[in-house]
């Protein structure tokens, strides 16, 4: 009776979580408040606070949900990409991933390793510099899969909501490789320069075969019976043997679902009838994943909280909730000037939505455990003081687009020079809710 109990239970608050998801979703359709939030909130609540769920049990299992929530997201994002708007856009894309990255890295960088060298930040441990760069590629990018999934539910213009999600994506990218890049350096610490840009180089140029490789794979299965298993083992193959020959599984990954997006551009390597097959299962397999996806993240998101230490008694947790606030800040004001820049050359968007679509999450989680892994002294400040940079970088998302499209940062033109427009092919963008 006990087992029989205990399995209760746990099918009890398997649905719990799963209609909180549910809840968190329906409150980004309406309001637009990422699922993030909801369900890292949920999390803490199950966790730290009521102590529902032992928080011990499930820390060893977030490495392995962040690869599976990498594998679901990315090929869900690469699965609506149009590849002559990815190739339009990619360009603009590439310079604000590039510019917000290493600004946010500098900035890290500058904070853990320089400035404690003229004034002392109470709470915040000694970094060195390769620690701290390892910090700062952690939280250096956005999130892919908060930017691509708040960006699709709000009807953003496509072109801007295009430009967002590739930016997320690579930056996703830049997180992970400059990561393991820097652990690279700390574990090797005679790693030549010559080394590292190899290194680099091999990661981009391993995952783009691959990922197109397996692409036309896939497209080759996907009739088949049981299509969505074969794809799934595909992908899961895909993703850990890019990784173990040098490349990025994430990006792989996300190439495989462009392939398979744009069979129809590749005349010399598809068959006629392969994408005709392909047209035919993608709605059907698209929606299957995109509900996959949500499972995944829903859970992910969950673990996040439940490591989340919430005693604000303690002056340590306190002091790395409060560091962990002020980056959140700090890496939005060095992200304007990027977001100015790209706004103006590119004609796309405006610079304050672009500015605010910076929030964390995936990536970082994921990588806030390597710490941990390798034994720093300061990992728990790295957990703590991260988890803190995703939940306030959602927060300011919330709150910063709506303000940005209200009209409230907006000079008002007087009514003397308002003239007559013809109206736009793109919807503009929408609050949300509002």
């Amino acid at each position: 009776m006990a087992e029989e109990a205990l399995v209760a239970e746990s099918l009890i608050l398997v649905a719990v979580v799963l209609g909180a998801g549910y809840l968190a979703s329906r409150l980004m359709a309406s309001k637009g408040v990422p699922e993030s939030i909801f369900m890292i909130f949920a999390g803490v609540v199950l966790g730290p606070v009521l102590h529902i769920l032992d928080t011990g049990v499930f820390a060893p299992l977030a490495p392995y949900l962040g690869g599976l929530a990498l594998v679901a997201i990315m090929f869900d994002s690469g699965l609506g990409t149009d590849i002559d708007e990815l190739l339009g856009q990619s360009k603009f894309a590439f310079v604000l991933a590039i510019l917000t990255f290493f600004s946010g890295v500098t900035l890290i960088v500058f904070i853990l390793h320089i400035l404690p060298n003229f004034m002392a930040i109470p709470g915040v441990p000694t970094f060195p510099l390769k620690e701290a760069m390892l910090y700062g590629t952690i939280v250096g990018g956005s999130s892919g899969a908060v930017v691509a999934s708040v960006a699709k539910s709000i009807g953003m213009q496509k072109k801007l909501s295009l430009l967002l999600t590739i930016e997320s994506i690579l930056t996703d990218a830049l997180c992970i490789i400059g990561a393991f890049t820097v652990l690279m350096w700390i574990t090797i610490p005679d790693l030549a320069p010559q080394q590292v840009a190899t290194f680099i180089a091999a990661k981009f140029s391993v995952s783009l075969v691959t990922g197109a490789i397996f692409g036309l794979i896939i497209a080759r299965v996907i009739h088949r019976r049981h299509p969505y298993t074969v794809i799934l083992t595909l992908l899961f193959f895909l993703y850990g043997g890019t990784e173990l020959v040098g490349g990025n599984g994430a990006i792989a990954v996300f190439i495989s679902a462009v392939v398979l997006a744009n069979l129809e551009r590749l005349p010399l390597v598809s068959r006629e009838d392969v994408v005709a097959s392909v047209n035919i299962r993608k709605e059907s397999l698209g929606g299957f994943h995109s509900e996959l996806s949500f499972f995944i993240k829903v859970f992910f998101y969950l673990e996040v909280g439940l490591i989340f230490d919430v005693n604000i008694f303690n002056p340590d947790v306190a002091q790395a909730m409060l560091f962990g606030g002020a980056v959140a800040l700090l890496l939005l004001l060095t992200r304007v000037p990027a977001a100015a820049f790209i706004s103006r050359v590119s004609h796309i968007g405006e610079s304050k939505i672009i500015s605010v679509f910076y929030a964390r999450g995936l990536a970082a989680a994921v990588l806030a455990f390597l710490p941990a892994q390798l034994g720093l002294s300061s990992s728990a400040f790295y957990l703590q003081s991260i988890a803190a940079i995703i939940i306030f970088t959602n927060i300011v998302l919330t709150i910063g687009y709506p303000l940005a499209t209200s009209g409230i940062f907006r000079r008002k033109v007087p009514y003397t020079r308002i003239e007559r427009k013809a109206p736009k092919e793109e919807p503009e963008e929408r609050p949300y809710g509002f």
